[in-house]
């Protein structure tokens, strides 16, 4: 079953976490968020359609060719770490011409990804993981994004942050998400008859009707 998760909210939503991430792994948040982005863009665009004169020639691709990912449900291409550090680079600044990722965080961030024989050891059969998104194939790379979910899930297990500033987030997000989908979304003070003032999170209306939302933000034990 194909999942479609927006990056760019994932790491605007996680952004708080982004200094004790980098401590703990040694590249930052950003820059694997933008590297898996550029492996499943050169997965899924080619490199002679990305450089095609039009819009149009690159779009007409796309459609075949995620097909074709989502059928063999892989891709095998040559992600030889120096090889592939500049084909990345130049689809990382497709997807953020602000961010900036070194060569060096490329590299560290492959191997984190790449299934290596020392890393099959750490695969137990009662939790199936951890997932890798590349996999050797003699001289290629098996390519899995079905994996990136699951890696997305699992990024922070053991990542010390502020507990803090999760609900502030949570909300923000949560009021971004609506008004990505074309309601207009009120937040502030909320007036009560009964028990005075509160705050509203976020609220909408439809028609007659005032939909408002409580955020609640809750921690997973790591």
């Amino acid at each position: 079953m194909p999942v479609l998760v927006n990056i760019r909210n994932f790491l605007g939503a996680h952004d708080f976490l982004s200094n004790t991430f980098c401590a703990k792994l040694g590249y930052r948040l950003e820059a694997i968020v933008s590297v898996l982005w550029a492996i499943g863009n050169i997965l899924n665009i080619p490199e002679p359609y990305l450089l095609a004169e039009t819009e149009e020639a690159r779009r007409k691709v796309f459609p075949d060719t995620m097909m074709n990912v989502l059928q063999r449900g892989y891709g095998v291409y040559d992600f030889d770490a120096k090889k592939i550090t500049p084909r990345l680079q130049r689809r990382i600044k497709l997807f953020s011409s602000d961010i900036n990722v070194t060569d060096d965080e490329i590299q560290a961030i492959l191997n984190r990804i790449t299934l290596t024989p020392e890393r099959q050891r750490t695969i137990s059969l009662w939790s199936g993981g951890p997932q890798h998104v590349l996999i050797p194939a003699g001289q290629h790379q098996g390519v899995f994004l079905q994996s990136v979910p699951m890696m997305l899930k699992t990024m922070f297990v053991r990542v010390a942050h502020n507990q803090s500033q999760r609900g502030t987030v949570f909300e923000e997000a949560f009021r971004r998400a609506l008004s990505d989908r074309g309601f207009q979304c009120r937040n502030g003070s909320l007036q009560s008859f009964t028990e005075g003032e509160r705050e509203l999170d976020a609220s909408v209306v439809i028609g007659d009707v005032l939909y408002a939302f409580e955020c609640v933000s809750v921690g997973k034990a790591s």
